[in-house]
């Protein structure tokens, strides 16, 4: 996932983001992805984010408050 580095009112956006999928999956539907990397396209410059995996497939929470304590751990915030 690739976010613009300014949001519409001028912020720049977490270092994590809480997504909610459209799946149904026993684990849950929030996926969190946490930033990576900026990457340069053209003249402007974005963030890349990638989810959590656990053996290759997404970690997956119950709750977007669970979904974002995790990423506040992972964080060490």
């Amino acid at each position: 996932m690739i976010i613009a580095t300014l949001t519409k009112d001028g912020t720049t956006p977490l270092p994590y983001q809480v997504k909610r999928e459209q799946v149904e999956h026993p684990e849950g539907k929030f996926v969190v992805w946490m930033y990576q990397k900026k990457v340069v396209r053209g003249y402007k410059v974005h963030y890349k984010y990638f989810p959590i995996r656990y053996n290759q497939e997404p970690a997956r929470f119950k709750t977007r408050k669970e979904a974002r304590e995790f990423a506040l751990y992972r964080l060490g915030l």
